[in-house]
């Protein structure tokens, strides 16, 4: 059987990948960072990609 590896990613309004430092209600943790905030994540598996939480 193979194996398949999994990776959430949180992601930004325009869904590009968020790698700031955020805060549990997604908002940055540095307002100076120019990070717009976490509003959704991402489930990345090596057979395909999914939007699961908004």
């Amino acid at each position: 059987m193979a194996s398949i590896t999994i990776h959430v990613e949180p992601r930004h309004a325009d869904n590009t990948t968020c790698d700031h430092k955020v805060k549990p209600s997604g908002k940055p943790r540095d307002p100076a960072s120019g990070c717009t905030g976490r509003t959704a994540y991402a489930v990345v598996c090596s057979e395909h990609e999914r939007d699961v939480l908004h």
